[in-house]
This record gives C-alpha cells, structure tokens and sequence, in this order.
C-alpha cells in the first residue's frame, strides 16, 4: 500500500492534464485537447474518431502506444501520442482501504 505522501502526490497528478505518451498503461481518462497545428495529424487524429471530451484507455507504451477509444483500439508513435492530451481519471481505491460493512 502507499504511502500516505506517494497517494497524495498520485492524487494530484490525475487532477492534471498530460501526454498521453506519459500515461501509464490500463489508466483511463477523457480527452482533454489535441496540442497540434499539423493539419496531417489533426486528420489523422480525427479519422481516428479522437476528439476532446472522449474516454480513452492507454493500453501499452512499447513498442507503440496503444491506446482504446469506444471498442476500437489504434497504434500511434511517440509523436503523435505526445500531441494527445488527457485529462486522468484517479485509479479505483483498493478494497483494503474501503471502510468494513457490519
């Protein structure tokens, strides 16, 4: 179990807004904006049906970021996955720390 000030400081990081290539793989989010001007990569982004407001899941960072939106999953470089900017949902707290029922 965590410490009291690591669960503070993941705490916090989830109230952030990053890259999708600094995501930890299975955390889920929602689409914050997408940080490009490449009109290739919004198109690109867009065929992929990503558009801010959208829940995404990172699935794996190697060799490719692979990443879940609705039922589909796609594969982008690290470029790309930096242009992506999520807003983290905070993981499910353990049942350990879920108070007792009597």
């Amino acid at each position: 179990m965590p410490q009291p000030e690591t669960e503070e400081l993941l705490e916090r990081l989830y109230l952030e807004v990053t890259p999708l290539s600094d995501g930890r793989p299975g955390a889920e989010g929602a689409v914050a904006y997408l940080a490009t001007r490449d009109n290739r990569e919004i198109q690109k982004l867009m065929a992929m049906g990503i558009l801010p407001g959208l829940k995404i899941k990172l699935m794996q960072r190697f060799p490719s970021y692979v990443f879940q939106v609705g039922y589909s999953q796609f594969t982008v470089d690290h470029a790309l996955a930096e242009t992506i900017y999520v807003h983290w949902a905070p993981p499910p707290k353990h049942a350990e720390s879920a108070p007792k029922k009597a």
